[in-house]
């Protein structure tokens, strides 16, 4: 968590950091949303059922063809509001979902019911963070 965590600080302190932030955020809502979504109305192969019973392969290509798509939009506004390319980010969580497996947890915690706890809503971003970094960096 604090390694990843630094590299969301560190996104936002570079040039133009809030708006590769929130490039990489909306990236990985709107890809983890249509995962959701897609997987539950026409999820029908699952990916690992004894790690993720709920993650199915549709899901899985719904958010890998929503967040990029996400990214493009935010990238596209930004060349529109500040002259220069945003960020385009997809991440996952089967880590979490492992680790909750291993010690026979079904959430992290129960502050959001039914949505797995708080590290189940902030895994995907701290992957974004550190891709959202990595893409600044390279494409700045």
């Amino acid at each position: 968590l604090g390694l990843a965590g630094a590299y969301l600080i560190a996104l936002r302190a570079i040039p133009d950091g809030f708006w590769w932030t929130l490039s990489a955020f909306v990236a990985v809502w709107v890809g983890d949303s249509a995962a959701y979504f897609v997987g539950r109305r026409y999820g029908r192969h699952k990916m690992a059922p004894t790690i993720s019973p709920g993650k199915s392969w549709e899901g899985y290509a719904a958010q890998v063809a929503s967040g990029p798509l996400a990214g493009l939009l935010m990238a596209w506004v930004g060349h529109l509001i500040f002259g220069q390319a945003a960020t385009l980010t997809y991440a996952g969580d089967f880590l979490v979902s492992m680790m909750k497996r291993e010690v026979a947890v079904k959430d992290t915690s129960r502050l959001i019911p039914g949505h797995g706890g708080m590290l189940d809503r902030i895994d995907s971003l701290l992957w974004a963070g550190i891709i959202g970094y990595v893409l600044a960096q390279w494409l700045r």
